[in-house]
């Protein structure tokens, strides 16, 4: 089973952010103190983390690792709307990930979001990743 959780504390996120080697963790070692932490959960194993903080009225920026042997795997509707109806719950309004990899572009846009400048993607909250189906339906 797949699920997100929230985690108070930074220490398990930095771990994981260690085992993995994480490329950026000297200058995300700082920020990760006060963000708002969520883990990725599958069958009980940490399979990934994101966290995020606001950095101006209800803009939150967003950072999101997942482990090499869960990519395509994580990321399910269900998952990504409990994420978004958390992250609502605190109060963000935007959400922003920047810098990130052209080739993760695609993935976001997929979630719902819209690219906003070259390596730059954010979406509004609240909001409901649907099927393409579902959207067909509804208009």
């Amino acid at each position: 089973m797949i699920d997100i959780v929230r985690v108070y504390g930074h220490e398990e996120l930095y771990n994981f952010l260690t085992v993995i080697k994480y490329p950026y963790l000297d200058t995300h070692n700082e920020i990760i103190y006060y963000a708002k932490i969520f883990k990725f959960v599958h069958d009980q194993n940490t399979a990934g983390f994101v966290w995020l903080y606001d950095i101006q009225d209800g803009m939150f920026h967003t950072h999101l690792v997942i482990a090499d042997e869960y990519k395509g795997r994580i990321l399910t509707r269900k998952v990504v709307n409990n994420f978004y109806n958390f992250a609502y719950g605190l109060g963000a309004k935007t959400l922003v990930a920047s810098p990130i990899p052209k080739k993760l572009i695609e993935l976001y846009k997929r979630i719902g979001w819209t690219q906003y400048k070259r390596n730059e993607s954010r979406l509004n909250l609240p909001y409901q990743w649907r099927k393409k189906w579902d959207l067909y339906q509804s208009q």
